[in-house]
């Protein structure tokens, strides 16, 4: 993939600076994001931009200028196939998820740049992704069917937010597993996200979500995962046969209302591609339905608005660089 020598500097976008080391950071990303589309095109994977990718696709042909990432969704099927063939992906890419490594904690695949496991500077990682020096993330989320019976759906989310939220406090240390023991985490009175009071809490939650799975999961150092891999099931739980809507779950764990991103499975139905700065990239045919379930009747209006993480991403990152004494990044 070739950029002109204009794309890497610093430039105002929509009134918004996007940076040189931005501009290298999102030439990696669509770099990464090609190697995906050339693979699930080669196996015959439907993929497609969602969210906020799908948005810079349609309204700026290319990045939100804010954005720093790419996002992408599949129905579950394609997605559990491309998790089959993670092995044949071409290196030095690595897809990333439960179902592919022991110590993962998100609900998605992650595709990375990188099989390495720590991150440091490396001049082969700077030659091959146009000055690049991070590691970078594509996530790629599974489209899930929503049960037509609202009875039947409202357990399910309460099941599945359960899952969620007992990974989530194992993941982030706010509970610990000790000697078969549940106890109170490192890192219980630093999150200021929501999670559980106390161990006995955290044990009454587990013993529900056991009781209502069929469950028996050992208080080991595998917990977190198996929790994980037993909630993803959950989602995947209704097919075509039993509802109309699809939606990617850990969504209606961490939103209080996921309605923006709940949509018709028929539009996944038809694909086509439009442009993203230097490539083409795949988008429901539908997109402007689409674009107004997400982000309502403004979505042709540029606003600035923070994303679900640190803008940018690569900030700890950056740091470790210039602590191992890269000043070119400062």
């Amino acid at each position: 993939m070739t950029f002109e020598d204009d794309f890497f500097k610093d430039e105002v976008r929509e009134g918004f600076l996007v940076p040189s080391l931005m501009k290298r950071t999102w030439a990696a990303e669509l770099k990464t994001l090609q190697v995906l589309l050339d693979f699930c095109r080669e196996h015959d994977l439907k993929i497609y931009a969602d969210f906020g990718t799908l948005l810079g696709a349609i309204r700026h042909k290319g990045f939100i200028p804010w954005d720093d990432d790419l996002d992408l969704s599949m129905p579950r099927q394609d997605y559990m196939r491309l998790i089959e063939l993670a092995h044949d992906f071409p290196a030095p890419y690595r897809l990333k998820s439960i179902y592919t490594m022991d110590r993962f904690s998100q609900f998605h695949i992650v595709l990375s740049n990188s099989r390495r496991q720590k991150f440091t500077y490396a001049p082969e990682v700077m030659e091959e992704f146009y000055g690049c020096p991070f590691f970078i993330g594509i996530d790629i989320t599974p489209m899930d069917y929503l049960p037509r019976d609202p009875g039947i759906r409202r357990m399910q989310q309460i099941l599945y937010k359960i899952g969620y939220q007992l990974s989530y406090d194992l993941s982030r240390g706010c509970i610990a597993i000790e000697d078969g023991q549940i106890q109170a985490g490192p890192h219980a009175a630093d999150d200021p996200s929501p999670h559980v009071d106390s161990p006995e809490e955290f044990r009454q939650l587990l013993e529900n979500f056991q009781r209502y799975t069929g469950a028996s999961l050992s208080l080991d150092e595998k917990l977190q995962k198996n929790i994980m891999l037993l909630t993803d099931r959950i989602a995947m739980r209704f097919g075509p046969e039993d509802g109309d809507e699809i939606n990617y779950y850990a969504r209606m764990a961490y939103w209080a209302d996921a309605t923006p991103s709940i949509r018709p499975a028929r539009l996944e139905d038809k694909i086509i591609e439009v442009p993203f700065e230097n490539i083409m990239i795949p988008v429901p045919e539908d997109y402007e339905e689409l674009l107004l379930l997400q982000f309502g009747p403004q979505w042709q209006t540029p606003i600035q608005e923070s994303t679900l993480h640190d803008y940018p991403f690569y900030k700890s990152q950056l740091e470790i660089l210039r602590m191992e004494g890269h000043g070119e990044f400062d």
